[in-house]
Parts: C-alpha cells; structure tokens; sequence
C-alpha cells in the first residue's frame, strides 16, 4: 500500500459559492497532496476573495462549462493522478489516500467516492437526494463514474475533454477512455459528503443540467447506434431515475415516500433534454446555411 498522495493534483471547479468553497478546500488541504487546483469561472459574489486566503492555484475559466473548466485544469497537472472534487464536496480525512490505494489494487484507470449527503434529514430533498446517491452508485464497475472522480492524469491528456461536451463530459470522457484501454473504472467503497446545494431550487437546477448532458452525448454519439442502441439511451432516464432506484428501496412505505422526489428529478431529466435538444438542433441549422 501507498502512505502519501504527493503524486495527486486535486481540481476543484467552481462559480459563485463562496457559501461553501472554504470548508470544501480546508477539507482537501489538510490531505497535503501535491497541488490543489481551482478552476474559477469569474464567480462575481466574493469566491474569487476567498480563494485568494488559500494556498491554491487559482485558474479562470470564461464560463462556457464544466468541460472547458476540467480541460484548463488538466493542462497545467504534472502529478501521476488527477481528483476532480465539486465544490460541494467534503472529502473525509486519509480518503483521498484510500481512494488512490483502492483504484491501485483493483487495477482501474479510475475510481470514484460514494457520496452522501451532509445533514440529510434536515429536509425532504436532502433525504431523497441521499437515496439517490445510495441506490445508485454503489460500490462496483461503472461505464461512467461522477465526481468526485481520480483518473490516471496521463491517460486522462490522451482522451481529453470536448468543450462542446459543455455538461456531458463525465459521459464523453469515459466514452473516449474505453476506447483507448480494456481496464475498468468504478465507484469505490469510500464515502465523502456533499454540502449544500440539495434544496428545491437547486435540485430543478442539477437535473435539467444532467438532461442537457443527456441530449449533448446523444447529439454526438447517436448518429452511429443502432436503433436498440438509440432506445437505451432514450430511456435511460426513466430506468436510471425513477425505476431502478425505486426498486432497490426498502422498505415499501419508504418506496411511496420517496416516489415523488424520483418521478419529479425524472421529469426534469427530459425536460432539460427537450429543450437542450432544441438549442442544438437550431445551432446545426443555422451552422449549416452559414457553411452552404
């Protein structure tokens, strides 16, 4: 087993969270890996001050997504991993460690924590949200793994991000992974918090984010799948939301309790996917008249 993370650069991404940013960076900081990176898309409520007390390297981004954000931050990492933590996680003391030993032993290219919520009793939809993450991101192989994720840094610069993958680059980057490597990545059995960002307005905002991730790697990759392949895609919403989950809840009373934050995420899911779907879409039509 390893005993240091001095090979590990972590990235943070962030925007206006200046709520949160300092508890999430002390938690990361206190680690001592060998660089923390903060991704800054010109946040304009005081984060940029606050960073600013902290021992990190502060990169901007001009706030064209999360994609662009990562690939800014890739660039300037020399370690042998890279962990992209979200501004709305806490990471637990000696996890990042745990996390580098795990992906290691199971010989993965990446590996991601379990995530719970911090105070997820304190309402309805921080209760519900912790559900999701229980059900739906147990330990074991994933195709696609969430932050906070470690990758190999090197294999990572081989694949790269795609900036028009503005919101769907966990989903393009692991579909790019796989085809350069046989190896595996998945969710690990180690658990960090999230803070904050759990509350109505906020779960409307997350949800339609994931539908426009869904309809940006459906614009990009469908146009060479099968029908079938189309299909499962088109569904993966509905099965991954509200199906999936709900099955896995026990006992039944707490399936009915959890119903509506499940079929209401779900919802969210395709309405950002129509309306993603719209934008580009229009964005091809008018690209097209330009080029004839």
């Amino acid at each position: 087993m390893i005993n240091d993370i001095s090979d590990v650069t972590v990235v943070v991404c962030t925007r206006n969270n200046k709520e949160y940013i300092a508890q999430v960076l002390n938690s990361i900081l206190i680690e001592k890996p060998k660089e923390v990176i903060v991704v800054d898309g010109n946040s304009t409520d005081g984060t940029k001050e606050i960073l600013s007390t902290l021992p990190v390297k502060i990169l901007t981004d001009p706030g064209k997504g999360l994609a662009l954000a990562r690939k800014i931050a890739l660039e300037n990492v020399q370690t042998k991993y890279i962990l992209y933590v979200g501004d709305d996680n806490i990471i637990k003391h000696g996890s990042i460690l745990k996390l580098k030993n795990y992906m290691i032993s199971h010989d993965w290219v990446g590996a991601a924590f379990q995530t719970r919520i911090m105070d997820a009793d304190s309402n309805y939809w921080s209760y519900c949200a912790n559900w999701r993450w229980i059900v739906r991101f147990s330990e074991g192989v994933r195709s696609v793994i969430g932050t906070p994720q470690m990758f190999e840094t090197a294999l990572l610069k081989e694949a790269g991000y795609d900036e028009n993958c503005s919101v769907s680059d966990d989903t393009d980057i692991a579909e790019k992974i796989a085809k350069l490597t046989n190896k595996k990545m998945g969710y690990s059995d180690i658990e960090c918090y999230e803070i904050g960002k759990t509350g109505k307005k906020e779960t409307i905002t997350r949800f339609r984010m994931y539908g426009k991730s869904d309809a940006q790697f459906y614009a990009k990759y469908s146009k060479n799948w099968t029908l079938g392949r189309k299909w499962f895609s088109i569904c993966h919403p509905i099965r991954d939301e509200l199906f999936g989950p709900l099955k896995k809840i026990r006992p039944y009373y707490l399936r009915i309790k959890v119903f509506p934050y499940f079929l209401f995420i779900t919802i969210l899911r395709y309405l950002g996917w129509i309306k993603e779907s719209r934008k580009i879409k229009k964005y091809t039509i008018i690209n097209n008249k330009e080029k004839s």
